[in-house]
């Protein structure tokens, strides 16, 4: 019975120990407080070429490495998927970020939603959120500015 006993309580020990550390090393603060917007800074582009934006947010930790899935929209709704990317998603030290998106040359000439989907790994959990919505508008070799 007692060999019992100290089975028990060894594992309750065993257990408390598992949840205490738990609760002293879980960060759950997730890697981005606020979106502020996407500020597109070339368009209108023409298909193939890089579209460059500001980013504005607060990031408050470094430590979430990010996967991003990224479309753009046409008026009709069409989604036309863009290159994906995994990086480090930018330092938290200030509120903007520059960046840019690589577009294919299949895009026709119109108004595009340039839409990113955010996958940030972090170390105690996985967090999936958008980005704020950014309009851009692609030219043909005829459309002019």
């Amino acid at each position: 019975m007692s060999r019992l006993l100290n089975l028990l309580l060894g594992t309750a020990g065993a257990f408390a120990a598992i949840i205490a550390y738990a609760q002293f090393t879980f960060d759950p603060t997730l890697p981005v407080e606020t979106w502020y917007g996407v500020e597109v800074l070339n368009s209108p582009i023409e298909a193939g070429d890089d579209l460059l934006v500001t980013i504005r947010r607060d990031k408050v930790r470094d430590d979430c490495p990010v996967t991003s899935t990224r479309t753009a929209i046409d008026d009709d709704g069409v989604s036309h998927p863009l290159e994906p990317a995994v990086w480090r998603g930018g330092s938290s030290e200030g509120d903007a970020l520059d960046f840019s998106y690589p577009t294919p040359r299949t895009l026709q000439a119109g108004s595009y939603t340039l839409r990113v989907f955010l996958l940030y790994t972090c170390p105690d959990f996985v967090w999936s959120t958008q980005q704020p919505d950014a309009r851009f508008r692609v030219i043909g070799e005829n459309d002019g500015a």
